[in-house]
C-alpha cells in the first residue's frame, strides 16, 4: 500500500513485509542442508533425548508452543523459534513439530545466527510490542486517516483491513508470548517440583537403606553374642556336670575287693573282679554321659528358648520403627506434595490474573488508535471532513440532520437504549 508513503521497499523482508504480503501461507519446514552435517550422532541422540522430554504423549511430536522451551534447554535462543514459527504462520495452539522439523529449525537457526548474529533477530518471543510492528501499525493508521481526509475511501478501507489483520496478528502473538512464558515458568516450577521430590526419595530411600542395614547388622551381632553365650554354656555346663560323677557303690566295693586280692597275690580272683568292675564302670559312665547330655540339652533348650524370645523382642522393635519411619516419610510426602500442589494453583491464579490484566492492556494499547479515532467529538468546535459537516437540530417531524452549523453530535434516546450518530464515512 503506497510503499513509497510507507518509506520502505515492497522487496524488504521484515516482518511487516512478510505479514502483508503472504496473506494465508501453508507452514512449510526448510529442507535439510550440508550444514546437518555438523552434528555428531552423539549430539542428534542429545537433542533427540531433550525434544522426548516435551513429548508427554509419546507421539514423536510437541506442540508449537513448547519449541521455545526445547530451545532454550538446547542452549539457543528461544525468541529465534518465536520468529521462524510466526514466518512460518504456525498456529501456536494447535500445531505440532516432528523432531526432523525441530532439527531443520535447529539449523536454520544456527544459520542465522552465524549469519547475522543474535542482536540483529527480532524478540518475537518477548510480549512487549514489537516495534516495527507498532511503527507500521502507526503508519497504516496515519495513511487510512490521510486517504479519508482526501476522500479516498477504497484505499482508506484497504487500509483499515490491513491495520485489523497486522493488529490482531500482534495481539495473538503477545498473548501467544505471554502464555508461552507462563507456560515455560509453571514448567520451571514444575520441573524443580519433580526434582525436589526425587531428592526428597533419594534421601528417604538412603534413610531407610541405612536404617535396614543397623537393623541386619543389630540382628547379626545378637545372633553372634547367642552363638558364643550358647557354646560358653556347653562347655561349662560339661565341666561342672564331669566334676559331680560318682560310681556306685557296688563298683566301689568291687574295686577294694579287687585291690585287696592283688596284695594277696591271689591274681586270679583279682582279675576276675577288675574284668567285672571294668565293665560295670563303662555301663555307668555310659549312663552318666547320658544323664548330662540329657542336662546339657534341657538347660541348652531354654537357654535357646530365652535367645528366641530376645531376637523376636528386637525383630518386633526393628519392625515397629521401620513402619514408624513410613508412616513419618509417607506424611513427610503428603505434606510436600500438598505445599507443592499449592505453589502450582498460586501461581496459576497468579498467572491467571496477570494474563488478563495483559491481555486487556495489550487490546487497549493496540485498538487505542482506532477507538479513539471512533469516539464522538465533545466540543463544539470539532469539525468533520467538509463534504458531510452538518449540524444535528431538532425539527417537528423529530430529530434530522441540517445542512448547515457545526457538527454537534450526542447521544440519542432510542427505545429506553443510547445510540450514537455518526456521519456517514465508510465506517462499518
Amino acid at each position: 500500500i503506497n510503499a513509497e508513503y510507507m518509506g520502505c521497499s515492497p522487496s524488504l523482508s521484515c516482518v511487516v513485509c512478510v505479514v502483508l504480503m503472504s496473506g494465508s501461507r501453508t507452514p512449510t519446514v526448510p529442507s535439510p542442508t550440508a550444514e546437518t552435517r555438523q552434528f555428531k550422532v552423539t549430539d542428534i541422540e542429545s537433542l533427540r533425548g531433550v525434544f522426548s522430554l516435551f513429548d508427554k504423549d509419546n507421539t514423536g511430536t510437541i506442540l508449537a508452543q513448547d519449541l521455545e522451551a526445547v530451545f532454550l534447554n538446547v542452549g539457543r535462543d528461544p525468541a529465534l523459534a518465536s520468529q521462524m514459527l510466526f514466518q512460518l504462520g504456525v498456529d501456536l495452539e494447535h500445531a505440532r513439530v516432528s523432531f526432523d522439523d525441530f532439527f531443520q529449525l535447529l539449523v536454520r537457526a544456527d544459520q542465522q545466527t552465524e549469519e547475522n548474529g543474535l542482536q540483529d533477530i527480532p524478540h518475537f518471543g518477548s510480549p512487549e510490542p514489537d516495534p516495527k510492528v507498532m511503527e507500521f501499525l502507526r503508519l497504516l493508521d496515519e495513511y487510512r486517516k490521510k486517504c479519508e481526509k482526501e476522500g479516498n475511501y477504497i484505499e482508506a478501507r484497504k487500509a483499515k483491513f490491513k491495520y485489523e489483520e497486522l493488529r490482531a496478528r500482534e495481539e495473538y502473538r503477545q498473548k501467544a508470548a505471554i502464555k508461552s512464558g507462563q507456560e515455560q515458568e509453571l514448567h520451571n516450577v514444575e520441573l524443580a517440583q519433580k526434582m525436589q521430590f526425587l531428592e526428597f526419595s533419594a534421601a528417604w530411600d538412603k534413610y531407610m537403606a541405612d536404617y535396614e542395614a543397623t537393623a541386619y547388622l543389630s540382628l547379626e551381632k545378637l545372633k553372634e553374642r547367642h552363638q558364643q553365650m550358647l557354646q560358653e554354656f556347653q562347655e561349662t555346663t560339661r565341666r561342672q556336670l564331669t566334676m559331680k560323677v560318682k560310681f556306685s557303690k557296688e563298683l566301689l566295693a568291687l574295686r577294694h575287693q579287687e585291690i585287696a586280692l592283688a596284695k594277696q597275690k591271689k591274681y586270679v580272683e583279682a582279675q576276675k573282679i577288675k574284668s567285672r568292675a571294668d565293665n560295670m564302670e563303662k555301663w555307668e559312665l555310659a549312663k552318666m554321659d547320658t544323664e548330662i547330655e540329657e542336662t546339657i540339652n534341657r538347660k541348652e533348650a531354654k537357654l535357646r528358648h530365652q535367645h528366641q524370645l530376645a531376637l523376636q523382642a528386637l525383630l518386633k522393635r526393628i519392625q515397629r520403627d521401620r513402619q514408624e519411619q513410613i508412616k513419618h516419610r509417607q506424611a513427610d510426602s503428603q505434606r510436600l506434595i500438598q505445599r507443592n500442589k499449592n505453589i502450582r494453583n498460586d501461581l496459576v491464579m497468579k498467572q491467571t490474573i496477570e494474563a488478563k490484566k495483559a491481555n486487556l492492556t495489550i487490546r487497549q494499547s493496540l485498538h487505542s488508535s482506532m477507538m479513539a479515532d471512533l469516539t464522538v467529538p465533545s466540543s463544539p468546535g470539532s469539525s468533520l471532513p467538509k463534504p458531510f459537516a452538518r449540524t444535528h437540530s431538532p425539527t417537528a417531524d423529530g430529530d434530522r440532520f441540517s445542512k448547515t452549523g457545526p457538527a454537534a453530535q450526542r447521544p440519542e434516546s432510542n427505545g429506553g437504549r443510547m445510540r450514537h450518530t455518526f456521519p456517514n464515512i465508510g465506517v462499518r
